[in-house]
Order: structure tokens, then C-alpha cells, then sequence
């Protein structure tokens, strides 16, 4: 956006160097579609080398997760987690209150104690 806004707003008043103000500043269209071109290039460039690392990456080792994992979820599968389960099974067992295994202490330990005022 910033670069196709540049075409839009340019101004020789604040940037003298500029060889063409922005369309809204009596340049013309040149700047903005100089702005579409660079903007339309820079993101082939970027699409063509994401496909290629990609590719490159799929020969080297695999991109996706395997069936058994997806079917336990990826935390448990890949990190051998169950921390987001668990705060779920908590909320769903004790609504009101906020009760939190020891393991969430530094993160979340001080919910349980917030003042209940709306701002």
C-alpha cells in the first residue's frame, strides 16, 4: 500500500529530488503507475523464489506432518504437549474461577486475582 500511496502522495514540496509529483500533487499518473510496475516486479520476484525454496526444501525433508499426528493435534504429536487441553478442560470445569495448573504461574497465575471493575 505504502508503495502505491507514494504514486498517490508524493510531493516536490517535501521531497525536491522527486522527478514527478504524485497524482494528487499535478504529476500526473507517471509516478503512480512507475510505483505499480516496481510494486507488481518486487512481488514476482518474491513469489518465484518462496516456489523455489519451497521445492528446494521438499527434496531436502517433508513439509507436512504425518496422519497419526494430525489426528492428535500438533502439539501433542510434535511437542508432546497438552497445555492448551488442559486449560480447556479447566475453563470448562470451573467457569467461575480461574484455576491454573503450577506450570502457568509466570503466565497466568495472576488472572485468578484481578479486580473485577469494568473500565
Amino acid at each position: 500500500m505504502g508503495s502505491l500511496l507514494t504514486g498517490v502522495f508524493a510531493s516536490k514540496d517535501v521531497a525536491p529530488q522527486i522527478k514527478h509529483a504524485g497524482v494528487l500533487y499535478g504529476g500526473g499518473m507517471r509516478l503512480l503507475l512507475v510505483q505499480l510496475l516496481g510494486t507488481l516486479v518486487t512481488v514476482i520476484i518474491v513469489a518465484g523464489m518462496v516456489a523455489l525454496i519451497t521445492v528446494t526444501l521438499r527434496r531436502c525433508l517433508p513439509m507436512r506432518v504425518g496422519a497419526q499426528e494430525e489426528r492428535l493435534g500438533l502439539d501433542l504429536g510434535e511437542h508432546g504437549e497438552t497445555a492448551d487441553y488442559t486449560v480447556a478442560a479447566l475453563r470448562a470445569s470451573t467457569p467461575d474461577v480461574l484455576n491454573y495448573p503450577d506450570e502457568f504461574t509466570g503466565q497466568l497465575g495472576g488472572l485468578g486475582h484481578l479486580p473485577n471493575k469494568r473500565r
